[in-house]
């Protein structure tokens, strides 16, 4: 196990060394050079580059080394038309010990609680994405839960794992759990820079990881109090998914939460390239020259988002658009920059299908709002109400006790929170004379966090959800922007609380106790939810994510091994219609192998093609059900261009009757059979 962990991380440090001298040209101004930045434009670039080549020529493990060679190259010219390039060794170092702490430490966590399951998430879907991708020979890559037909949903999460993969020759199952240890290790280094950078502070540093990244929400207090207060010795098996579910009809993660939980979900994914992204606009605000290098740098990884959460795109070009104002940026310097976000990405960008905004018709109570918000409302609301002066504070105040009632009894609790961190930001940015760099990011942070929490009450994304889970895909992908936003802005905000509110009494130590209290109560769930996750750390450690199924499914697993072992390309195969969050789609997932039709729910979601999903779970049931072989069903196998039929203990479950026609049809032919498993390949011509 260690020397797979070790395999991984020499991986991550040989992109981030790749990508060095570009990382320190882009991020001059910043207070720590940007040496954390380094690992994630490596794996901007090199994912781009394999893009490209994958989609004009082929996709293969010599397509991922000549990405990364060139990079290298590139950077290697840099030095040296750059004579006087140096490293700092220190903040080198130092950056990169946060980065291996961070990702062994949770390496280990992940081999306490590997398991690829079905349900509880979505790591059976990504899983079979990233197989799929690793059988491609072009991208983009085929659907595995679609016959083979293209994706139409954003990969490059996946396509990242699987260049990783192909570059370290790791077994997939293993490499799963790994990538998440190495995003969270990676999004730890560059949470660490952009605390230093904001607060010139290595103490801040650490803060802004354990708000950012660590923290929960107060659920977990509220879990303990409740639940586990009686009996202690529950608290090993603290129910972690709660803390997910707070606000009804909806998910509400949380950046440890998705870490903890560990499906290599876009949203998931995104999140260490996020908060490169407000280390880089934080940057461009610092400038005191214009320097184009990070302008295309800003506007090259704020498209890099469209194809990895494509929800992430409008919110970071929205926020760099609005750093370009404010930094004064002249219009043609903003077009380079916004060009760099669609320009390169303009075919992905054009084939993406639109969909409806509809108004929502439920929305958040407050006090779930306090439970998922509390500690950065509380930092936040102290911060800007110091920030005013004494008459403006108090118009504020009045502001709020106006709202009060009206968010009452226009059944909009959350207006009253907040309106005041929407109008209080702009305030600050227009009729107050000017402030520090520092400032003005931290206004903005403020003011997107709101703006975004705002829209989720207003306006929903319409996508298969309906009736009280309208908004569920809406909060779920955009509230992770809210925390990550205010949980950078809290930091800032707390350091200059701290050297303001100097004088004593029982205003600053009751302020202090509720802080202090939000905190605690803040820091239970990564805790307990860690003990709960880990199964108490009483298990045997181990990163292959697929050892419970070679222990709950042997036959399928010995089958699905011998097809991993004798199948190339991506031929079809037919196999039980696979439901959502079940072992059905074992096929697909743990091949990348394609079927006729896998995990039909969300197939639904991302075509928007609810007529095709259920011909082909028709279609494919009448294959199975059939108590004998017609022209209907030599049919159904033509049009979907199967070659093999796969047949185990859940086919057999769903069709016993059915299946029975297979062993006397002279078109097939046995090439692979266990105890619980047969496979045939159609060797019908016509087939």
């Amino acid at each position: 196990m260690f020397s797979e962990i070790l395999i991984w991380y020499i991986a991550y440090a040989l992109f981030g060394l790749a990508a060095l001298p570009f990382t320190l040209s882009i991020s001059k101004s910043l207070y720590d050079s940007g040496y954390a930045l380094s690992k994630a434009v490596g794996l901007v670039i090199t994912t781009y580059l394999t893009l490209i080549i994958g989609c004009v020529y082929r996709y293969d493990t010599v397509t991922v080394i000549a990405s990364f060679l060139i990079l290298a190259s590139l950077s290697a010219g840099y030095i040296i038309y750059n004579k006087g390039f140096k490293i700092n060794q220190k903040a080198f170092f130092e950056t990169e010990l946060i980065f291996a702490i961070a990702f062994f430490i949770f390496a280990l966590v992940r081999a306490f609680s590997p398991e690829i399951y079905f349900t509880g998430g979505e790591k059976f879907g990504e899983f079979g994405f990233i197989n799929a991708i690793l059988r491609s020979q072009h991208l983009p890559p085929y659907d595995p839960y679609f016959g083979g037909e293209p994706i139409h949903y954003y990969y490059l999460g996946h396509l990242i794992s699987a260049n990783l993969l192909k570059l370290t020759g790791l077994v997939p199952e293993v490499g799963f759990n790994l990538q998440t240890a190495a995003l969270f290790g990676m999004a730890a280094q560059i949470t660490y820079s952009l605390g230093i950078n904001l607060t010139k502070s290595r103490r801040y540093g650490i803060i802004a990881v354990i708000f950012v990244l660590i923290l929960g929400n107060l659920a977990g207090i509220i879990q303990v109090l409740i639940q586990h207060i009686s009996t202690p010795a529950t608290l090993f098996y603290f129910d972690y998914w709660h803390a997910s579910r707070i606000i009804p009809g909806t998910i509400n993660e949380f950046p440890y939460f998705s870490f903890l939980h560990g499906d290599l979900h876009p949203h998931m994914i995104a999140i260490p390239f996020k908060i490169l992204l407000l280390t880089l606009f934080f940057n461009m605000l610092l400038e005191k020259e214009i320097k184009h290098d990070s302008l295309i740098a800003s506007g090259f990884v704020t498209g890099f988002l469209a194809l990895l959460n494509t929800w992430d795109y409008p919110v970071f070009m929205a926020l760099l658009l609005t750093v370009l104002w404010f930094g004064r940026y002249r219009i043609r310097e903003s077009v380079l920059a916004v060009s760099m976000g669609i320009i390169p990405y303009l075919p992905f960008l054009l084939s993406t299908g639109g969909r409806g905004i509809g108004f929502v018709t439920e929305r958040t109570d407050c006090l779930n709002f306090f439970i998922i918000h509390g500690l950065f409302l509380f930092i936040l609301y102290s911060y800007i109400m110091m920030r005013l002066d004494t008459g403006t504070r108090n118009k504020l105040i009045a502001l709020i006790l106006i709202l009060l009632p009206i968010s009452y009894f226009a059944e909009f609790q959350l207006l009253f929170i907040l309106l005041p961190l929407i109008i209080v930001p702009l305030w600050l940015r227009f009729k107050q004379s000017p402030h520090d760099d520092e400032d003005t990011f931290v206004d903005l942070l403020i003011l997107f966090g709101a703006l975004i929490a705002l829209g989720c009450e207003i306006l929903y994304v319409d996508d298969a959800f309906t009736g009280s889970l309208e908004r569920m895909n809406t909060v779920f992908k955009l509230y992770l922007n809210v925390w990550i936003f205010w949980a950078v802005a809290s930091l800032f905000s707390l350091k200059y609380l701290l050297q303001k509110i100097t004088h004593k009494g029982v205003i600053r130590h009751t302020w202090v106790l509720v802080l202090v209290i939000l905190i605690l109560s803040a820091s239970i769930y990564p805790v307990f939810a860690t003990m709960g996750r880990s199964h108490a750390f009483k298990v045997k450690p181990t990163l292959d994510g697929l050892s419970w199924a070679r222990e709950e499914f042997p036959s399928d697993m010995a089958a699905i091994q011998w097809l991993n072992e004798n199948i190339e390309g991506n031929p079809v195969f037919l196999t039980v219609p696979a439901r959502d969050y079940r072992w059905d789609s074992r096929v697909a997932s743990i091949t990348g192998l394609p079927i006729v039709i896998g995990w039909m729910g969300e197939e639904i979601m991302w075509r928007e093609d609810r007529e095709e999903v259920n011909a082909r779970l028709s279609n494919v049931s009448k294959v199975l059900s059939s108590k004998e072989v017609d022209s209907d069903l030599m049919q159904i196998l033509r049009h979907y261009n199967v070659r093999f039929i796969y047949l185990g203990p859940v086919e057999r479950e769903r069709y016993p009757e059915g299946i029975l026609k297979f062993e006397d049809w002279g078109n097939l032919q046995t090439i692979y059979q266990n105890e619980g498993v047969v496979i045939y390949e159609v060797v019908d011509e016509n087939v």
